[in-house]
């Protein structure tokens, strides 16, 4: 009989096993793509870090990902984050053990229970009471698996997630970089033109006291000082906005001790032409994507397991007693 139920056990197990939800699959969107993307012809392995050789601008990138940016460290939360869900949910598959020990000490009036009024209608009682219990969850369905599965998913679109927030922090930080140098040159102009009109107005002033200059003339290139005065006091702010910009980017505190080098070449670098297809899934925020994709496909398999009955086994095991030496002797033992 033992032997019969064991391979009923046996076969039962095999049939739901076979009826757990398969892992989702996601289709490659570039199977059937061009080999390439081409508008003009290009080089291959273009690097514009690599084209300018700018130290400071590096080092000004190797800051802004070391973790000052306020939003690479919150993108790196949610990674943490991810990454606990995901060994919660591992933790999942294996059988759960708990150990309890509770005490408990009551007094009782039995006069609620009609004892006579002869006898003491007061009675305390104590309990003392130690237990181990293991609980295991057939996953049946595959409903433990594909939560695993999501969240593990999930993971993977937070990894992304940082890399993409990375590559876009990059991306701005050059961006600042150039508004940077060129609002510093806006400046430096502005400042050569003002010297410009303030020794043209010298000279003028000089010949309208000599008797060979026109007063008219001398008032329109004043005029003129003054609108380079409120241009310089322009390029002055938008120079600092741009400084205070790019500091954001990096995660400093307004200093204003940034410094932009000449990068205002008339070479300028030649970007390629034509891209490979396949780079176009090596951007993070698709992977992202995809990734998130996954993961809800995985919530829809957990979803549709949830309609079916949970499978569980759980043994328990310990003493029970009036007092505390009770615990642990054979005699109290309760299973």
């Amino acid at each position: 009989m033992l032997k019969f139920l064991a391979a009923l056990s046996l076969l039962v197990l095999a049939v739901l096993a076979s009826c757990a939800a398969p892992a989702p699959v996601i289709s490659d969107p570039l199977a059937e793509a061009a080999p390439t993307w081409s508008s003009q012809d290009g080089g291959e392995g273009f690097s514009l870090l690599d084209e300018l050789q700018n130290p400071e601008l590096e080092a000004l990138l190797a800051e802004a990902l070391g973790g000052g940016s306020p939003d690479l460290r919150a993108a790196a939360a949610r990674m943490e984050a991810a990454a606990a869900i995901a060994g919660a949910a591992r933790g999942a598959l294996w059988p759960s053990l708990g150990f309890d020990v509770q005490s408990s000490r009551n007094q009782r009036n039995l006069r609620t229970f009609g004892i006579p009024a002869g006898s003491d209608p007061i009675v305390t009682l104590s309990s003392f009471n130690a237990g181990l219990t293991a609980s295991w969850e057939l996953d049946a369905w595959g409903r433990i698996r594909q939560s695993l599965e999501a969240a593990e998913q999930d993971l993977a679109v937070g990894y992304w997630e940082l890399e993409a927030a990375q590559v876009s922090l990059a991306g701005q930080v050059i961006r600042g970089w150039f508004a940077l140098a060129e609002a510093r040159a806006q400046r430096e102009l502005a400042v050569r033109t003002l010297d410009s009109w303030r020794r043209s107005e010298d000279q003028l002033r000089q010949r309208f006291e000599a008797g060979v200059g026109r007063a008219l003339d001398l008032r329109l290139l004043r005029t003129s000082v003054a609108t380079a005065e409120a241009g310089l006091e322009g390029a002055r702010e938008a120079e600092q906005l741009a400084l205070r910009a790019l500091e954001a980017l990096v995660g400093r505190v307004a200093e204003g001790t940034l410094e932009a080098g000449a990068l205002l070449v008339t070479d300028v670098p030649k970007a390629p032409g034509s891209v490979s297809a396949a780079a176009l899934g090596l951007r993070p925020d698709l992977r992202a994507a995809e990734r998130r994709t996954a993961a809800e496909l995985s919530r829809a398999s957990v979803a549709r397991a949830e309609l079916w009955p949970r499978i569980s086994f759980t043994a328990t095991t310990g003493w029970t007693g009036t007092e505390a030496k009770d615990l642990g002797n054979p005699d109290f033992s309760v299973w």
